[in-house]
């Protein structure tokens, strides 16, 4: 699957790249954001939706309702109790930045996890922050 990406500072110089150059995506303010392997974040062209980069490629895992994350790049998983809260928050690192995890995608995504593990080891391609 073919994406145009532009860079977040609005340098609009269109690149033509594959899908699978990034290694998480995310919507946010209407847009479709994506972070190459580099740690570099994009901006993705309107006319593409999560769902339709979910469809297209594969290896990736929704961690949440607007995230689709390469589970082979997740450096950590953790949880965090705030006080006062009964849902403990859970989430992920990929290359420093941190990628929330739902509750209704929670299972799937520590299953995959657990399983890349159990295969492969602890952070098998890391990515600069």
């Amino acid at each position: 699957m073919k994406l145009r990406r532009y860079a977040h500072s609005h340098g609009i110089k269109v690149q033509r790249v594959d899908a699978t150059e990034f290694v998480a995506f995310w919507s946010g303010d209407k847009q479709v954001h994506a972070m190459d392997a580099n740690g570099k974040e994009w901006r993705l062209f309107s006319d593409v939706t999560l769902q339709m980069i979910e469809k297209g490629v594969t290896g990736l895992i929704r961690a949440h309702r607007g995230i689709l994350l390469r589970i082979e790049v997740v450096d950590r998983v953790m949880v965090r109790h705030e006080p006062g809260n009964k849902h403990a928050e859970h989430f992920c690192t990929v290359g420093g930045r941190e990628f929330g995890i739902s509750r209704k995608y929670k299972s799937a995504f520590y299953y995959a996890y657990h399983n890349h593990v159990a295969q492969h080891g602890f952070a098998s391609m890391a990515v600069a922050a």
